[in-house]
């Protein structure tokens, strides 16, 4: 990928998806192929990449996603979220866009409803892809893992107007009623009858 056309990632969403869906395309897993194609290139636009990644994530951070999060995986812890937005970005763009759009559109991914119908929970969580560009960074500093870290802590004090991603939405109960009436087609798959 050419330096100019990465650079607009920056402010191209288009261009994000395009590398998240081009590594889905991979025969190795999807945070494996991120990190390959992320350490091809240079180390700010990695840094670059990992922005847009924290702003998607933030996008979804919300309590009715969060709800989804919990049916599916039977609860989910705050570490259990941030797995389960890295695993909405794994799904692709389409995926992302209908869950932010409605998170009871989950319903009809084939992963959820093989999950439900198997009584497995962890479906669409997806812990490494939030850490690919952290790994593609560690190869070109020979694997110091303070470095990215570091290197982030210094764009954000640069940074003026950042947004805080505080905004959840309204706030519910996550009891089997609240859930029934905010996301029905997910509590039809994973909440007992009754």
């Amino acid at each position: 990928m050419s330096r100019l056309l990465w650079q607009s990632v920056r402010v191209n969403l288009d261009e994000f998806w395009s590398v998240v869906d081009s590594a889905r395309t991979d025969a190795e897993p999807t945070d494996e192929a991120l990190v390959d194609r992320l350490a091809a290139l240079p180390m700010e636009e990695i840094l670059d990449f990992q922005e847009r990644f924290d702003e998607v994530a933030d996008a979804v951070h919300r309590w009715d996603v969060w709800a989804a999060a919990y049916l599916i995986g039977g609860g989910c812890s705050n570490d259990s979220f941030s797995d389960f937005r890295a695993g909405l970005i794994a799904l692709g763009r389409g995926w992302f866009e209908s869950a932010a759009q409605s998170p009871d559109n989950l319903a009809g991914h084939p992963a959820v409803i093989e999950a439900a119908a198997q009584g497995r929970s962890q479906a669409i969580f997806y812990e490494k892809v939030q850490f690919a560009a952290k790994a593609a960074y560690e190869r070109h500093t020979d694997g110091d893992v303070d470095a990215f870290y570091k290197a982030l802590a210094v764009r954000e004090e640069a940074a003026v107007d950042r947004a805080t991603g505080d905004d959840m939405g309204e706030d519910f109960d996550f009891d089997d009623a609240q859930l029934r009436q905010r996301l029905p087609r997910l509590s039809a798959l994973f909440l007992p009858a009754g």
